[in-house]
C-alpha cells in the first residue's frame, strides 16, 4: 500500500512552487489539470485545486466553507531538517510564513493558503 497525503489549494501554479522551493519536493507528471504532484522519497503529496467558498466537508450536511486564511487544522505536517535556520528562511521566501516555535528545536510555520505545518530539527 502506498501512503500519499492530498492538500486543497486555490492556485496550483503557487502551491508547486511553495512545496519545491520551501521543502525542497520534486513535481511530478500529473494527468489531471486539477491536481499537482509533489515528492520527496517515498512522501507524495497531491496538491488539489479547489475553489474558496465551497463546502470543505463533503457529505456531512455541515455548512463549512473553505477559505484561504490561516486556519487551524487537527492534523497537519512535520518535516525534519538538519538546519531548521535555513528550511525557516526558505520558507518565508517562497511566501510562507514563520509563526514562532522553540529556538532550535521547532519551527510553526503556514504555507501560503493557510495551511500550518511544523519544521522538526533533527
Amino acid at each position: 500500500m502506498e501512503t500519499s497525503i492530498s492538500i486543497d489549494v486555490p492556485d496550483l501554479d503557487a502551491a508547486r512552487d511553495f512545496y519545491t522551493h520551501a521543502l525542497g519536493f520534486t513535481a511530478q507528471p500529473a494527468r489531471n489539470p486539477y491536481i499537482e504532484i509533489v515528492q520527496q522519497g517515498t512522501t507524495k503529496i497531491y496538491l488539489l485545486k479547489t475553489e474558496a467558498g465551497t463546502n470543505s466537508t463533503p457529505d456531512t450536511g455541515t455548512e463549512n466553507q473553505r477559505h484561504w486564511q490561516r486556519h487551524w487544522t487537527p492534523v497537519h505536517l512535520d518535516f525534519s531538517t538538519d538546519d531548521l535556520n535555513a528550511a525557516v528562511a526558505r520558507v518565508v521566501s517562497a511566501g510562507g510564513s514563520h509563526e514562532g516555535g522553540k529556538a532550535g528545536a521547532i519551527a510553526h510555520c503556514c504555507d501560503p493558503f493557510g495551511h500550518g505545518f511544523c519544521l522538526i530539527a533533527s
